[in-house]
């Protein structure tokens, strides 16, 4: 299934500094073995596929804007990040900063983690 980003983060992902996603995923499409075709300007003439992978895990998440929480499912249950994990959750994702993570995820959230490398948060 094609996945689209902003270009911002095309060199982060191909340089895997940036090693999942986080989408809402109401329809939970993104599970494990599904394959990824990583994609800038989805749906426009400026198309372009520029990476193959393979959705390995995916992780349930709830982002608390108000609070500035996380909540990601560890376990079986939702566990609340603590404030080094959310600035790993943020470098992970891409973000220079925990700060701008905070500006792109500025409302309440709730989706899917969705992982293509080995590493997950336990």
């Amino acid at each position: 299934m094609v996945l689209g980003f902003k270009p911002q983060f095309v060199p982060k992902i191909l340089d895997e500094t940036k090693i999942h996603t986080i989408r809402r995923d109401k329809h939970r499409r993104w599970q494990k073995g599904v394959r990824i075709h990583f994609a800038t300007g989805v749906r426009t003439k400026e198309y372009k596929q520029f990476k193959v992978g393979v959705c390995k895990f995916n992780q349930h998440i709830q982002i608390d804007a108000g609070c500035k929480a996380v909540f990601l499912g560890l376990n079986g249950g939702l566990h609340r990040l603590s404030s080094k994990g959310v600035d790993l959750l943020a470098k992970n994702d891409g973000f220079d900063t925990t700060e701008a993570f905070w500006e792109w995820f500025n409302e309440d959230f709730v989706g899917t983690v969705v992982h293509w490398t080995d590493f997950v948060y336990s």
